[in-house]
């Protein structure tokens, strides 16, 4: 074997080896896939920043505790991701201060690709974090995307009841 060709094989196989650190890194730092909020919060402390510092309004409250039909909320998001480092916080302090029956929560989290290692954020065509998925009875009834139109409490309650 000649010296460029060791030198080319060498350079190959130090690429390879990078990307491979890299991806396994990525996996580490932002994981894909159902998250609990215990570990977000735990693993993250961007998103606990913004969870401690998140104070919904009382008009907010009021709004998400009044949703009287069972619904799942799936929130996709980066932990890479700007937009899900301010708004999923926002989002989970206002699920967590109203503690409504009705609603379940799940925590998708997505690589920098939106993609997660469980198939969810191409069965629902996630294009954009943070994306909040709403269900009803198995089917989706609403989502928003990145940042909501409203607030968070309205943009939810017009979808549940159906204005959106």
């Amino acid at each position: 074997m000649s010296r460029y060709a060791t030198f080319g094989t060498l350079i190959l196989l130090s690429l390879l080896f990078t990307s491979l650190g890299y991806a396994g890194s990525d996996a580490k730092d932002h994981p894909e896939g159902p998250i609990t909020q215990q570990k977000l919060l735990t693993q993250h402390p961007v998103f606990t920043t913004n969870y401690t510092a998140a104070k919904p309004s009382e008009e907010s409250l009021k709004l998400i505790s009044s949703i009287n039909k069972p619904v799942v909320f799936k929130i996709f998001f980066g932990t890479w991701c700007h937009d899900s480092e301010r708004e999923v916080p926002r989002l989970l302090k206002l699920l967590n201060q109203t503690a409504n029956r009705h609603i379940t929560l799940e925590l998708i989290g997505l690589n920098h690709d939106k993609e997660d290692n469980a198939g969810l954020a191409q069965h629902y065509q996630i294009s954009r974090t943070p994306t909040l998925v709403i269900k009803h009875n198995d089917q989706e009834i609403g989502r928003v995307v990145e940042t909501p139109t409203q607030n968070w409490a309205q943009d939810i309650i017009d979808i549940v009841n159906g204005i959106k």
